[in-house]
């Protein structure tokens, strides 16, 4: 059971069998961190959990890289899904170098989108020739709701009911007998 647990690494010394604690990422101090991030996101696998570099830390180096968070913007903690803390790398350098041409810059502010909404928006895009990008988020009306899955209808059969009376049984129909009288 110990053996196949992925946060522990076994090893065996003069035939005793030790377990230890395997982190999830191998930090030392705040410049791995800040490589790990770094690497982290040009793969394009997001921010890293707070709760895995803090495991992955001594606690006494996590509070030193926590306390600088607010003097340095290197890494940036903002909020992810479950409430739970991520750490982004804020790349300041890459947004500096970035250069927009005059002309997108002139046609970004003349344009007026007050009164719209996402729909009237996206369909003006597409009467253009523009198509918007779709970043795969759903709207809160087209989400599923979560509850019980419907049962398939493929084995089910329905009751036959009074079979063994067939013989017996009459079909009453006040209509039928007034039109038969």
């Amino acid at each position: 059971m110990l053996c196949n647990n992925a946060k522990l690494e076994t090893t065996t010394e003069d035939g005793v069998r030790k377990y230890t604690f395997k982190p999830k990422f191998s930090i030392r101090n705040r410049r791995d961190l800040i490589n790990l991030i770094k690497e982290h996101q040009s793969k394009g696998l997001g921010g890293l959990l707070v709760d895995d570099v803090q495991e992955s830390m001594t606690t006494e180096e996590f509070e030193r890289v926590n306390k600088k968070l607010g003097e340095n913007s290197d890494i940036v903690s903002m909020p992810g899904k479950g409430k739970k803390k991520v750490f982004f790398y804020n790349d300041t350098k890459s947004a500096e170098n970035l250069q927009l041409d005059e002309e997108i810059v002139k046609y970004w502010r003349d344009v007026a989108v007050d009164g719209l909404d996402e729909k009237k928006i996206e369909e003006y895009l597409e009467n253009k020739g523009i198509t918007s990008m779709k970043d795969g988020l759903e709207s809160k009306s087209q989400v599923p709701v979560g509850g019980k899955k419907k049962p398939s209808q493929r084995g089910r059969q329905s009751k036959k009911h009074n079979d063994h009376l067939g013989s017996l049984l009459t079909e009453y129909d006040p209509a039928l007998k007034k039109a038969s009288i």
